[in-house]
């Protein structure tokens, strides 16, 4: 397999120290670049992108009307987040509706992803290290909270894009139909994906391929990214994550290619292609954008983020090209795309500078976290233009964390409130409001 890497890793950057937009950091101020390359990406995506393609198959979406329903009217019935206690200013920025999905009863969750309908939420919950228990993930089940399932394991589980399967990677990849979460083996709540008849692994190879082979693209070639399936240790501090993993001259980056045979996917093995100073990386829903974090070259802070478009230029060889498309100058933890490609989101931590300065704003409270001043907010990033803007502004002591697109457009996000021990999981039609013509 032949991979090539198109623009350089790093790229133009200058080093000031500034406070814009309600960001302070010393990050590279690289001016965020988007090429005509990647807007005529995404706007090739507002068509035969994965919302396109699931609103054209009609995929139900959690607390819509029905699957034609203009997005802005799902949740009508959820509270918004002005009506709980400790919310005034989550709405700042902008003009948005955030709504509270469920309040979750065990605070420290360390990541989260959402099935493209919305209507689950797979978590790790916190555990002590000390409790002798297995680790486990908790997948919520919106449509019947008495039926939520736990999968055994802590690697992060992601959800095809067109809600037909999950995917994991413990000591090895499976992948189950996402009706088994819904419809467990013998209505147990507990899932295990080496046994269950909807689900297949490396160990059972017929039924790994036939689970896996569900058409996951519209039938295209894709290219799958075993680092996302990762445990994060996002969340776990009140900092942006770490930039040090991939801190490296000889960064890497494993792929693996699945080509269309016509009687299912033929998955390659993984290859290897080096990538200096970039990391972290998230793919798009259609898998042909990359979204990763840079680091400095002495590995002690974020520069950005790049985007790389893939191409698949030989299907037979193979042959992927992975060309630089643009740098968004912002810090933060691992990025997320919306599944119209057009917005990325991020969760960011403030400055040290900037929480002295919140604290002194909120100096009448007596909350330890708050008089920490610390906080942490989600960041949207419009990719036709370029804009970052900040989407939340969480009071001292909270943390919107892990945001998470579905089909439509609304984003979640959990909110992690030390002041009263609490955690939400919130969403916000931003996006969706932002896309309209104005």
């Amino acid at each position: 397999m032949h991979l090539s890497v198109q623009g350089s890793a790093i790229g133009v950057l200058i080093l000031v120290s500034s406070i814009s937009n309600g960001l302070s950091q010393e990050v590279a101020q690289c001016q965020t670049h988007i090429t005509d390359e990647l807007k005529d990406y995404i706007s090739e995506m507002q068509f035969e992108g994965m919302a396109a393609i699931n609103e054209d198959n009609g995929l139900s979406m959690f607390t819509c009307p029905d699957p034609n329903s203009d997005p802005e009217t799902c949740f009508s019935s959820y509270p918004e987040a002005t009506s709980i206690e400790g919310a005034a200013g989550w709405t700042e920025p902008f003009d948005q509706t955030i709504r509270i999905i469920k309040e979750i009863d065990v605070t420290g969750t360390r990541w989260m992803t959402i099935s493209p309908d919305g209507a689950l939420a797979a978590m790790v919950p916190k555990r002590r290290s000390d409790d002798g228990a297995e680790p486990v993930r908790l997948i919520h089940n919106f449509l019947d909270s008495k039926k939520n399932v736990l999968v055994p394991g802590e690697s992060r589980i992601l959800f095809n894009p067109d809600g037909e399967a999950l995917w994991g990677r413990d000591e090895i990849f499976w992948t189950c139909r996402y009706s088994t979460v819904f419809f467990p083996p013998d209505d147990a709540l507990t899932l295990h994906y080496a046994e269950a008849e909807a689900c297949g692994d490396r160990n059972r190879p017929a039924r790994y391929d036939q689970v896996r082979s569900i058409s996951p693209y519209n039938g295209r070639d894709f290219i799958d990214l075993p680092a996302e399936y990762s445990v994060s240790k996002e969340g776990r501090s009140h900092a942006d994550p770490s930039i040090e993993p991939f801190a490296k001259s000889n960064a890497s980056l494993e792929l693996h290619a699945a080509f269309n045979t016509g009687n299912g996917f033929e998955f390659q093995e993984p290859v290897t292609m080096t990538i200096p100073f970039e990391g972290d990386w998230a793919t798009s829903p259609s898998r042909r954008m990359l979204v990763g974090r840079i680091s400095s070259e002495d590995g002690t802070r974020q520069e950005g983020y790049r985007i790389r478009l893939l191409t698949i230029i030989d299907p037979i060889e193979p042959d992927i090209e992975a060309s630089n498309a643009g740098t968004i100058c912002l810090s933060g933890g691992r990025a997320t795309v919306s599944y119209d490609e057009r917005f990325v989101a991020v969760h960011h931590h403030e400055s040290s500078t900037q929480a002295e300065s919140h604290a002194v704003e909120q100096q009448s409270s007596t909350s330890e976290s708050v008089m920490d001043g610390k906080s942490s907010d989600i960041w949207l990033v419009d990719l036709m233009n370029g804009r970052v803007q900040q989407m939340t502004k969480m009071q001292p002591g909270q943390f919107a964390l892990f945001p998470q697109f579905r089909s439509d457009g609304w984003l979640y996000f959990l909110v992690r409130d030390q002041n009263r021990n609490v955690e939400y999981l919130a969403t916000s039609d931003a996006a969706i409001r932002l896309e309209k013509p104005q």
